[in-house]
């Protein structure tokens, strides 16, 4: 990412430029020929941009970009203990984040600002908290990660709309396994 200060452009500078005309008055991208007003599925990932250009300013694709590298990895190390929480033998758990690496167009994918990354992070996280719960006895515990898993699934729906077939996903899954346990209490 800092070697080659790519630039946003295109769909990612017009939220970005929403967001910095939204933090300063200027509504003309929610206006019938605005670019929001457009592409409504850019809300989610406008709204987060909005909020955190507070922090880190206006047009700073680069805290974006590096902040998708780190998203990138934890992803990976998400994989991984998904992998662990359904029991697969160590080296299939260890083998996730080194695919990962291995996987090159999906590190590349860390300098686009289009929330594709900071979706499957967070659809990612949602499902080992939703496995986590699903495994819990306690029931402290459990309502702590089933308040996680629904965050984060928020969140990944919110930046890219495209994940709502992951809620979709966890949504059968769980309630299949909450069946076939025969644990209806949800």
């Amino acid at each position: 990412v800092l070697l080659t200060q790519s630039h946003a452009g295109a769909d990612q500078y017009y939220v970005l430029k929403a967001a910095e005309g939204l933090r300063n008055g200027d509504y003309s991208a929610f206006q019938y020929d605005g670019y929001i007003a457009k592409y409504t599925n850019q809300i989610g990932l406008l709204f987060i941009e909005y909020l955190i250009g507070f922090i880190v300013g206006d047009y700073n694709y680069i805290f974006w970009q590096l902040l998708n590298v780190v998203m990138v990895v934890f992803t990976y190390k998400l994989f991984s203990d998904i992998l662990a929480l359904f029991n697969m033998p160590r080296l299939a758990c260890l083998l996730a984040p080194v695919s990962g690496i291995l996987f090159f167009p999906w590190t590349l994918y860390s300098v686009f600002i289009y929330g594709n990354v900071a979706g499957l992070f967070f659809a990612a996280l949602s499902f080992k908290y939703a496995l986590l719960f699903i495994g819990s006895s306690d029931e402290k515990c459990s309502v702590k990660y089933l308040l996680i898993s629904g965050l984060a699934m928020m969140l990944s729906v919110m930046v890219k709309n495209n994940y709502l077939i992951f809620m979709i996903a966890l949504i059968i899954y769980t309630v299949a396994e909450m069946l076939r346990r025969r644990n209806i209490q949800i």
